[in-house]
């Protein structure tokens, strides 16, 4: 019986490692477009997640250039939304409607990056087009 018992817990030990292993790929290989929860600090120290959208895609091994998610709208102009799908802590597929916005440019390093999002951009080919427009507003260049 305690056989059986440390085979369960060296299989879990073993899945675990391999997702590690998964998941610290995803965040080596993330690049322009694909989406990622976040950890962050804010200015009282306080832990903060939310998504994000890796918008560089220059080969850097320890930052990425990002665009924070919110649940509010507040700058239509500046703001693209996108219904976005994650995994949650507890093995939960979760549907989220977020805000990007193209203001709120920021680097981070990839060790902040946690959970993988998704997003279909072939579904919604417009989306990637809007994007573009608006950074370009929200930096001047149009």
């Amino acid at each position: 019986m305690n056989l059986g018992e440390d085979s369960k817990n060296l299989l879990k030990k073993l899945y675990n490692e391999i997702n590690k292993e998964k998941e610290d790929q995803e965040k080596r290989e993330a690049k322009h477009g694909d989406l990622f929860w976040a950890v962050f600090q804010n200015s009282s120290n306080q832990r903060r997640e939310s998504p994000v959208l890796i918008i560089s895609d220059d080969g850097d091994t320890e930052d990425v250039v990002i665009l924070k998610g919110t649940k509010n709208v507040n700058r239509p102009l500046l703001d693209v939304e996108l219904n976005i799908t994650f995994v949650n802590k507890n093995h939960k597929t979760i549907h989220k409607q977020t805000a990007f916005r193209t203001n709120k440019i920021t680097t981070i390093n990839r060790s902040q990056l946690d959970n993988r999002c998704t997003y279909d951009w072939k579904e919604n080919p417009n989306k990637k087009e809007e994007l573009s427009s608006k950074l370009k507003v929200s930096l001047g260049l149009k």
